[in-house]
């Protein structure tokens, strides 16, 4: 890449390292620095949104919501993750949510910037795009709204109202950027016009973004699978109107990202993950982390027993079939092993990073992480089938395909798989809702999509299967504590730099 993009990329770094309120805050010469003149201007600037979702937002979501699920053990104090033990996070102590909230609206900036000024370059210098008929222009923007409309749907979900900003600021004021919280609904709706859009715009693939150092199948494979594509976009569509139950659209949507032929399921469940094997048929997006240095915190943390209260292994790693003498699903292995440390049993996470034979980490490990994958969307598929018309061969159908890759050896332990189920177990429209929801878990485990789903399921009837997770119901071991706290606290800082923004109630 050019000098000049890499001296833009990293003024804008500069100049958005900051909390979202400041860095509003920039006098009108810096401002002036910050003009788009190029096309590698424009690129630039969209490396700089996503290093930002992927390098702080989105890595970490990718430790912390699996706490949230409940699928991490989590520490009875705050400081050591913004999701960990949920009743003793205190506004003044929230376990790292402020550095969540700064790093989602750094980036949201980020694409506001680009998205405002793209304009001012000249539309006949951008070259046709992936598709026919639209422009590179048309897939930069579709990209950043693509982008900035997942940080809204993470904050929404952790924080509830959030404050809608749809534009980089034009003054230098810091009172006249001031914003109040926007109702869950209006900024849902904003950030589903962003997918939307970003549907429309994206590629299936990316066949223009090659050039003389990266101009193999192996190039456009990775900016296939670590840029947004139409795919993402149709998948994140899918999730939200599973959440209104609209199972129709679900189904229509997830059949437009079968039929593309971009996406197949692979043979082998531990070929999705591990540094041998990126960016697979099966992947959708993945957080591209082959870079030297890169300290992958995917699998960091443990599956492990309380000790304190008792050695059972946690009941996470058991929803697995088989058991700690006959294991008989892959993925079970793929998602947790058991490892010896300080004289305990523990079940450590290595979905997203390896651990040598001794139980000890491996550093600076090149492996990918996999936000989205044909999986995930398969399974929403079955679950509106099933809620549309069960019984349902096709909905049975994908969960056998996927319990059908269960078996294998890996680690030095062979896998027998588990068996295909039927309408004969499964007789109720109810015990196939339920297997389902389970089977999801299981493939899914460790990925940032369970908490979500609790809450969806939530939404359905009333349930309180998020306040377990959390210990935040009333009935969880050790748990109770204001339901509030499901929502994470708006950060002090914020609440005194801006006086419209509120609190949540519980802090």
């Amino acid at each position: 890449m050019k000098f000049n993009t890499i001296k833009l990329i990293l003024l804008v770094l500069v100049l958005m390292q900051v909390s979202c309120d400041n860095a509003l805050d920039l006098e009108p010469e810096d401002r002036q620095d910050l003009t788009i003149n190029s096309i590698s201007d424009t690129e630039g600037l969209l490396l700089g949104v996503y290093f930002q979702v992927f390098r702080d937002f989105q890595q970490r979501a990718m430790t912390g919501l699996p706490q949230s699920a409940n699928q991490f053990f989590r520490l009875t104090a705050p400081e050591n993750n913004v999701f960990n033990f949920r009743p003793a996070m205190r506004a003044d102590n929230d376990g790292g949510a402020d550095r969540y909230w700064e790093v989602g609206y750094n980036a949201i900036a980020r694409a506001n910037f680009l998205i405002d000024n793209i304009d001012l370059v000249d539309e006949n210098s951008f070259p046709e795009g992936s598709t026919p008929g639209i422009s590179r222009k048309e897939e930069i923007i579709g990209e950043a709204r693509f982008l900035r409309g997942h940080v809204y749907y993470y904050l929404t979900k952790l924080f509830g109202d959030v404050p809608l900003i749809t534009q980089f600021p034009e003054s230098s004021d810091p009172g006249a950027n001031d914003v109040a919280r926007t109702p869950v609904e209006e900024v849902r709706a904003f950030y589903t016009s962003d997918f939307e859009s970003a549907a429309a715009s994206l590629p299936w693939r990316y066949t223009n973004l090659l050039d003389e150092n990266n101009s193999n199948e192996n190039g456009e494979t990775i900016n296939s699978k670590g840029r947004v594509t139409k795919g993402a976009a149709k998948l994140m569509l899918a999730k939200l109107a599973a959440e209104d139950q609209e199972w129709e659209n679900v189904i229509g949507l997830v059949n437009e990202i079968e039929n593309s032929g971009e996406f197949t399921l692979v043979d082998d469940f531990f070929s999705i993950f591990g540094t041998f094997f990126q960016n697979t048929d099966e992947s959708i997006w993945e957080i591209q982390t082959f870079n030297p240095g890169f300290n992958n915190q995917g699998g960091y943390l443990f599956l492990v027993p309380d000790v304190r209260i008792n050695s059972v292994p946690p009941e996470k790693y058991f929803l697995y079939e088989g058991d700690e003498d006959d294991p008989k699903d892959l993925r079970q292995g793929v998602t947790a092993r058991r490892a010896p440390l300080f004289g305990e049993v523990y079940y450590r996470g290595v979905k997203f990073i390896p651990f040598d034979v001794d139980g000890s980490r491996i550093f600076d490990d090149p492996t990918n992480f996999v936000l989205l994958r044909l999986a995930d969307a398969l399974l929403l598929k079955a679950e509106a089938l099933n809620e549309t018309s069960y019984p349902n061969q096709e909905a049975l159908d994908i969960i056998n395909q996927l319990r059908g890759r269960t078996a294998g050896t890996y680690n030095n332990i062979t896998y027998p798989g588990v068996d295909p189920v039927s309408f004969d177990t499964l007789s109720t429209q109810d015990s196939f809702r339920e297997f389902l929801r389970d089977e999801r878990e299981r493939e899914l485990m460790l990925e940032p999509h369970q908490f979500f789903d609790l809450l969806r399921y939530d939404s359905y009837d009333g349930g309180n299967r998020a306040l377990l997770a959390t210990s935040l119901d009333p009935s969880s071991p050790g748990g109770g504590g204001n339901p509030g706290k499901l929502l994470l606290p708006i950060p002090i800082r914020d609440l005194e730099i801006n006086p419209l923004l509120t609190q949540n109630p519980g802090y």
